[in-house]
């Protein structure tokens, strides 16, 4: 398998995971940050497959970088509730 089809693959799996993810967030209970985040990662990841090479590279740490910056207010004092491991809410 070249590099090629490989990265293909990853994209393509990538952006169907964050398709499920989307799918499976709720109207009214999903904050719209969220749901913003990831479809800027999945325009992203579709990006990556139309552009030449080194801009769809760019497109993914693009995606990437957005993804985080826009959720980086929640992580500002440490984990968000609901993303600790049991006993780590202290």
């Amino acid at each position: 398998m070249t590099a090629g089809a490989l990265t293909l693959a990853f994209i393509l799996a990538a952006v169907w995971a964050v398709l499920c993810r989307v799918n499976a967030m709720q109207h009214g209970v999903t904050r719209w940050p969220v749901f913003a985040q990831h479809a800027a990662l999945g325009l992203s990841m579709v990006a990556a497959l139309l552009l030449p090479a080194e801009w769809g590279r760019t497109s993914l740490a693009a995606g990437v970088c957005v993804f985080l910056l826009m959720g980086a207010h929640r992580w500002r004092n440490g984990a968000p509730a609901g993303t600790r491991r049991d006993g780590d809410d202290a």
